[in-house]
């Protein structure tokens, strides 16, 4: 008999994100590694550290407070065709024939 190997990952639980190296989110982990290696590929290592920890600052920022809502907020203000909402009849309409 062959063994076979699970084709899914079962996480714990959903509130937990995966972690990469037991610290780090996915999202968190990009942004300390692609800032890192543009700065390699640039020959400028100080620069590239320099603008990953503040990608990694300013996204631990973000995340914290009702910050989420209000970037979305100027993101359909400024950007109303890119932030596509479903259309939804108006709340007077009791039958909607589509």
């Amino acid at each position: 008999m062959s063994q076979q190997t699970p084709q899914h990952i079962v996480l714990d639980s959903l509130d937990r994100p995966v972690r990469v190296l037991l610290i780090f989110t996915t999202g968190e982990c990009l942004l300390l590694v692609l800032p890192l290696l543009l700065g390699f590929c640039l020959n400028s290592a100080i620069l590239g550290s320099l603008m990953s920890a503040a990608c990694y600052t300013l996204m631990k920022k973000l995340n914290k407070s009702s910050s989420q809502r209000r970037l979305s907020a100027y993101y359909y203000r400024y950007f109303p065709s890119a932030a596509a909402f479903k259309p939804y009849p108006p709340s007077h309409i009791q039958q909607f024939n589509s």
